[in-house]
């Protein structure tokens, strides 16, 4: 055997079997769940008000309440709207799957690339750390992935149909992260760096669809009662104090800035630089970001792969895949610069692009190879794959117990109708005691002391900038402390009584 995997499995379509790899994994990640995520109590919470009050409610609660109705569907027959949101979640990281493969399938048809591709996609580390999470973003990456794959197949074949078919993906990928729409209106225009006949008309034909469909999902969504305006100026709003803060910048703030990072004397002289010495250090995070994203193996393969020009497949797909990163390199730095941070999510798209190289990379390898080093390079493919399924499913983060045993202390002693406030979504949600449990602030001050009202329970996921206002508001008999909650090393969760 020349290979890896045996050629009888070569020769097979590995997709519905990689669909299935999927499936068991995300069953793996539900049976043994991690704590949930923050932003998984707004998903919940916009399910619960699509289930009570309708979709026109959910939108004017959440602007992206579509990941909410999907879980709210599968809620409606009784489902646990948690549980709902993670079997909606593996269906999509399926569909994920298998379109990635496609992609590679479209890009060669070479069956030992094919296979690599799918040891690639279902042991990607960071990918599959974020199935523990409930996050709409699955659902973009998942049919933006699958409207890129149709714009390739658009090029080869020119049909309405899967210009349809590209729009509508894109389309519902919107539903997910508004960025989508930037990708639909501009992968198109690829079209003017390839080789291609009929340029005019498949751009022509591709937009055609684009507008006609853009505005019919307008139409749609007001019928349903959906308010485009608002949803529109509720986006905007989100940005707004990034963008004043960013275009009128306080001039005393940016004396101190200065007079931090340059020091008293020079802070004088250096003030009017510091733009560009932000947009530096925004340009190192993006690319710690980028990293991340990827994780340090594929990332070394894909410079490896560029640097020994192993990256052999046709100009037509690497053109678009590349469109794509560039596109999302910009969209990051965009975001980055107005909003000053960044998650590793945002780069999943392009880090999905990306590895689709990976599995090309790896073959040529093993063609370039000469056959006294071919073994060598084999166990390190062994132990490449090895580390990448450690990486994915075995968790070295601390344990959150103390969250959920500090949620059911509240709920044996309080009543339903004492006020809890909280900076933890977990102690909100599970001790029922809060409402509106999906907005909760992360930092909790002297303000909210000073604000709440005798009786009141105040539990802190403690972190270190809260500590001057709770010890002075302990110190000055407004709090007492009632009881703690730690991990192997520190008190992490403290309920406190307001006086």
């Amino acid at each position: 055997m020349n290979t890896l995997i045996s050629d009888n499995w070569l020769r097979k379509d590995l997709r519905p079997f990689a669909v299935l790899a999927s499936l068991f994994i995300s069953l793996y990640t539900i049976l043994l769940p991690d704590s949930p995520n923050d932003d998984a109590y707004i998903y919940i919470r916009t399910a619960e008000i699509v289930l009570d009050q309708g979709i026109g409610a959910a939108f004017e609660h959440y602007s992206w309440a579509t990941y909410s109705i999907l879980i709210a569907a599968l809620g409606s027959i009784g489902i646990d709207l948690f549980l709902a949101a993670h079997i909606i979640n593996a269906a999509f990281y399926a569909l994920l799957v298998y379109v990635f493969l496609s992609i590679v399938r479209e890009i060669t048809n070479d069956e030992m690339i094919n296979a690599l591709a799918v040891l690639c996609v279902l042991l990607y580390p960071e990918l599959n750390e974020l199935r523990y999470l409930i996050i709409r973003d699955v659902g973009y990456w998942t049919f933006s992935l699958l409207a890129i794959y149709l714009f390739m197949r658009y090029l080869d074949t020119a049909r309405w149909q899967t210009a349809v078919a590209y729009t509508l993906s894109f389309l519902f990928a919107a539903t997910m992260r508004p960025e989508a729409l930037i990708y639909m209106l501009l992968l198109p225009l690829t079209l003017f760096l390839l080789q291609v006949q009929s340029r005019n008309t498949l751009l022509v034909r591709i937009y055609s669809v684009v507008c006609a469909l853009g505005i019919a999902a307008l139409l749609i969504l007001g019928m349903v009662g959906v308010n485009i305006i608002s949803l529109f100026a509720s986006f905007v709003a989100s940005y707004v104090p990034f963008l004043q803060t960013l275009i009128n910048p306080d001039p005393a703030e940016e004396a101190l800035i200065a007079s931090v990072l340059f020091g008293e004397y020079a802070g004088g002289y250096s003030d009017e630089y510091i733009v560009a010495f932000f947009a530096t250090g925004l340009l190192a995070i993006l690319f710690g970001n980028v990293f991340n994203a990827i994780g340090w193996p594929y990332f070394l393969l894909l410079i490896a792969g560029v640097w020994r020009r192993m990256l052999l497949i046709p100009r037509t797909y690497f053109v678009v895949l590349l469109w794509i990163v560039i596109l999302n390199l910009l969209i990051l730095f965009v975001f980055l610069f107005v909003t000053r941070y960044l998650t590793s999510r945002y780069a999943m798209l392009m880090s999905l692009v990306l590895l689709a190289f990976v599995p090309v990379i790896l073959a040529e390898m093993l063609r370039r190879v000469s056959d006294a080093r071919k073994q060598l390079l084999r166990n390190s493919l062994v132990v490449l794959f090895v580390y990448c399924t450690v990486d994915a499913f075995i968790s070295f983060g601390d344990s959150k117990d103390y969250v959920f045993e500090a949620a059911d202390w509240i709920t044996a002693n309080t009543t339903v109708s004492t006020t809890l406030i909280t900076n933890n979504h977990a102690i909100a949600y599970k001790s029922g005691r809060v409402e509106e449990y999906d907005y909760i602030p992360r930092y909790i001050g002297r303000d909210q002391i000073a604000e709440s009202q005798r009786g009141d329970i105040i539990a802190l996921e403690w972190s270190v900038e809260m500590e001057g206002a709770f010890r002075f508001g302990v110190t000055n008999g407004q709090i007492e402390l009632l009881q703690t909650f730690a991990d192997e090393d520190n008190n992490r969760v403290e309920i406190y009584r307001r006086l």
